[in-house]
């Protein structure tokens, strides 16, 4: 004989659910799309005024079956700084990035903003691309954000290779802090040696994003960072950057 549990009783019993950290990415009235693990998803939230999570900050959200909802910002790390974070701004632009800058290296790359069909965030992402015949070294750099000496940073991005027909792959992104004496001073003009936050080598050609992340320290006399965005690659080839995030954690 089999005895059936009562309804009351099943209801109550676990589901298929998580909690997750991730980043806002954009708000309307009624849904926050938040960036979880290089996946776009639309949340419920609470309209809490003045302390609802907006684009840039760091939220925490569960999913319960199919249904996504966002609880509200990450205690202990603090918003987004970087202006211009998942390359919206301007749409499809040929040209570098608002709020963006670049220095070439070596060889001879250039910026642009592409709408792509599969950013991690948004629609658009920065592509850098390898021209004139040429290889690059080429890096994209944030507008400064106000730091001090001994803080600790988290700096995360993602990062794509779009590779001509039988090219090989083997372009690399890489993730940088970049330390500055003022606001106004541009690279290579730093008050300190550049920090590698990480370097990944794109051996999978886009959509595949590789996540790059990690925390910095911010180093003596130094008032201003700026994150970085360096690609390598060969000539014919662009290399994508998106979602670029920097929080104060200490």
């Amino acid at each position: 004989m089999s005895i059936g549990v009562p309804e009351a009783v099943q209801v109550t019993q676990p589901n298929d659910f998580e909690a997750v950290p991730g980043d806002v990415i954009a708000r309307t009235a009624t849904t926050l799309t938040v960036l979880v693990r290089g996946r776009q998803i639309d949340t419920a939230y609470i309209d809490l005024g003045a302390a609802t999570p907006n684009v840039g900050d760091r939220v925490i959200v569960g999913r319960n079956l199919a249904s996504w909802f966002t609880f509200g910002r990450q205690a202990g790390v603090g918003a987004n700084q970087v202006a211009n974070f998942s390359f919206e701004q301007d749409g499809e632009r040929p040209s570098v990035p608002s709020q963006w800058f670049l220095s070439n290296i070596a060889g001879t790359g250039v910026a642009s903003t592409l709408f792509t069909g599969y950013a991690p965030a948004g629609q658009f992402e920065a592509a850098l691309f390898a021209s004139a015949g040429a290889a690059q070294d080429t890096l994209l750099y944030s507008s400064p954000i106000s730091v001090a000496t001994g803080q600790t940073w988290a700096l995360s991005a993602y990062t794509a290779g779009v590779y001509p027909s039988g090219a090989a792959l083997t372009a690399t992104g890489a993730l940088y802090g970049l330390w500055f004496a003022n606001q106004t001073n541009l690279y290579p003009t730093t008050s300190a040696a550049d920090t590698l936050v990480q370097s990944a080598t794109l051996s999978v050609g886009a959509p595949t994003h590789f996540p790059i992340s990690g925390t910095v320290t911010v180093p003596a006399a130094t008032t201003f960072m700026r994150v970085g965005l360096r690609a390598g690659s060969a000539a014919g080839v662009s290399v994508l950057f998106d979602a670029v995030i920097a929080r104060r954690l200490t």
